[in-house]
């Protein structure tokens, strides 16, 4: 099995033209997952799907905060590592205390390794696209799945 750290620098393959995401953009990932079609996306964990379910949810709220605030990648890498380093923490935490962002990740109760995996799946379809990024994916680590139905409150 592959883990997903030993494809993160790998090189997008092309991908076929009857991929389920060729030529699909993060806005139409998230315009799908919305619409509660399902959609493929990278396991992030080996802990059950419950588990990988709440990553990705958590991935797509972060997602769409990340493609409404985009991260200044060009001045991330202008930066001594540390620097860089502090930078990133610097975004993730604005993002994080939005309070409309904050609200719909508190709802699942998520552990910190649940956020970070889901900064992680959210932050690389933000920064190289859906489509580039699934063409990384090893087909072990492809999932297909769709939002939970929301529950209305009493």
């Amino acid at each position: 099995m592959t883990r997903w750290r030993d494809w993160l620098s790998r090189s997008p393959q092309a991908a076929p033209s009857d991929s389920p995401w060729a030529g699909m953009s993060a806005e139409a990932l998230l315009a799908a997952w919305d619409a509660g079609r399902p959609v493929w996306t990278c396991k992030m964990a080996d802990l059950g799907p419950g588990y990988e379910q709440t990553i990705q949810e958590i991935g797509m709220v972060l997602l769409r905060a990340m493609l409404a605030e985009p991260f200044d990648y060009s001045r991330f890498a202008a930066r001594e590592a540390r620097a860089a380093y502090e930078f990133w923490l610097a975004y993730v935490g604005a993002i994080m205390t939005r309070p409309d962002v904050r609200a719909q990740i508190d709802r699942f109760q998520p552990e910190a390794l649940q956020i970070d995996a889901a900064m992680n799946v959210a932050g690389m379809f933000a920064r190289n696209g859906y489509e580039a990024e699934m063409n990384k994916v090893p087909e072990d680590r492809r999932i297909m799945l769709s939002r939970r139905p929301r529950q209305t409150e009493p």
